[in-house]
């Protein structure tokens, strides 16, 4: 459901609404899920802990569908 998904690649902005939140394992509650994190130029590694701060590159992979809805909560 949903048709084809995309990767997106989104700045983590200081008032960004997942900036200081969790994702555990990744996933997101809206159709996507975090891919791949860059902080400082060095990859992140996903744990139980990771949390999203201001200044991150998220690639997420998100349906087609939730796209612009994944666009307004991360900006």
């Amino acid at each position: 459901k949903g048709g084809e998904g995309e990767e997106i690649e989104m700045h983590m902005t200081s008032d960004a609404t997942w900036g200081g939140k969790g994702r555990k394992d990744g996933q997101s509650q809206r159709g996507g899920l975090v891919a791949a994190v860059n902080r400082g130029g060095g990859s992140v590694v996903r744990d139980g802990k990771f949390v999203l701060r201001a200044g991150d590159r998220v690639v997420f992979y998100v349906l087609r569908c939730k796209i612009a809805e994944l666009e307004g909560i991360l900006s």
